[in-house]
């Protein structure tokens, strides 16, 4: 079974799985067919949002309705069931499917310095990765540092909403 397999069949017995990877998909992260599943369970767990996990034989019939060619409509319908059988380990496919990540955020940026082209943001992408231990800290944003700057220019004072109040009364105006 290979990585792809195993991440369709994760989605397949875990919802949370399915939206962890959902939240990351990128355009080539899976092969033709593989979308089509992805897009079916997608619709699948879309009209339940309670449904912790697939139907095999729903999910297989209905990827068997999406794919037109009778030809291919059994490997269709055969893949989805033997995936729903696989027996993996959701959390194990998640943590490997960050190592992918990390691994790709690293070889994307290794090539931009290579070929002399910009980095910027390959570099916070690797930051973002190289420090996930979750699919949702791979996305979470960096937060931005400001260096070198002085605080008045950093703070805006002029809109009382953005400043933080404290109590008592007489320290909160003192600050």
């Amino acid at each position: 079974m290979n990585h792809e397999q195993k991440i369709l069949a994760a989605a397949i017995t875990d919802r949370a799985a399915f939206e962890a990877v959902s939240a990351s998909l990128r355009d080539g992260d899976f092969t033709e067919s593989a979308g089509l599943v992805w897009s079916v369970l997608g619709d699948y767990y879309g009209r339940d949002p309670n449904c912790g996990h697939a139907d095999a034989e729903l999910l297989s019939a209905a990827v068997g309705r999406a794919v037109k060619s009778d030809k291919h409509r059994d490997q269709f319908t055969q893949l989805v069931t033997s995936l729903a059988a696989q027996d993996v380990s959701a959390a194990n496919v998640m943590a490997d499917f960050v190592a992918v990540r990390k691994e790709a955020a690293a070889d994307r940026l290794a090539a931009a310095l290579l070929g002399n082209q910009a980095t910027d943001e390959l570099l916070a992408e690797y930051e973002r990765w190289h420090t996930a231990d979750t699919i949702a800290e791979g996305l979470e944003e960096a937060p931005e540092v400001f260096r070198g700057m002085d605080l008045e220019h950093i703070m805006v004072k002029d809109n009382p909403d953005s400043l933080i109040r404290v109590w008592p009364n007489a320290l909160n105006e003192r600050l």
